[in-house]
């Protein structure tokens, strides 16, 4: 099952997710750690003659390690830990598992060790290339995806390219409501442009350039 996407475009929200994102893990994440060893610690003390004591006890547990795991969903959706790593590792990770879920080939190509970008521009480049494979996964019938990152002096581009159906003129505005808008909306919010253009062949790319002050690439 593809994954559903990035969250709408709310460019004010990306701090705030990573706020949230992290105060869940705190909070949460230990009282669910908390109430799991204390369960733990109750149930050895259980009288052995009882077993339906000791089945509601494997029932809680088990119910408390779906909820964390549905917490580190939620925490995932809210800021992908893997964006810790940096944009090229989050990137490769990102193809890599979307071509695990669409099954055709993905390939990712960097000639760039590691922008030097903020947090922000860093999180909203993740997000429209997640938007992009999203709308491939759901419209294109591609069975190739390629995504490069490539850096210059001070610009970064990067392209998102696959080689299905292709999106016409007459199309654009009716796939609007299928994440274009949201990615050129993220775009302009880091001061770079977004353009959607048809690829050599057939098939569609969506490239993103960035323009990097003072020089770019670490």
């Amino acid at each position: 099952m593809l994954q559903s996407g990035p969250p709408p475009f709310e460019p004010v929200n990306e701090p705030e997710r990573t706020r949230i994102a992290r105060e869940i893990h705190d909070d949460l994440g230990g009282n669910l750690a908390a109430i799991k060893m204390a369960l733990a610690l109750l149930t050895r003390r259980l009288p052995p003659e009882n077993p339906i004591l000791s089945e509601k006890a494997a029932y809680v547990d088990a119910l408390v390690d779906r909820t964390i795991d549905a917490m580190h969903r939620i925490i995932d959706d809210l800021r992908p830990g893997v964006l810790d790593l940096g944009l090229v590792a989050a990137l490769e990770w990102q193809v890599r598992e979307f071509g695990k879920q669409l099954g055709v080939p993905c390939e990712f190509l960097a000639d760039v060790r590691e922008p030097a970008l903020d947090p922000d521009q860093v999180i909203g480049l993740f997000r429209i290339v997640q938007e992009a494979l999203t709308n491939i996964g759901k419209h294109a019938g591609a069975s190739r995806v390629q995504v490069r990152l490539a850096a210059s002096a001070n610009n970064l581009r990067l392209e998102v390219a696959d080689n299905g159906r292709g999106i016409g003129p007459s199309e654009r505005a009716r796939l609007a409501s299928h994440g274009i808008r949201g990615m050129r909306e993220r775009a302009h919010a880091l001061g770079a442009t977004l353009a959607l253009t048809q690829a050599p062949g057939g098939g569609t790319v969506v490239a993103i350039s960035l323009p990097l002050p003072g020089g770019g690439a670490a």
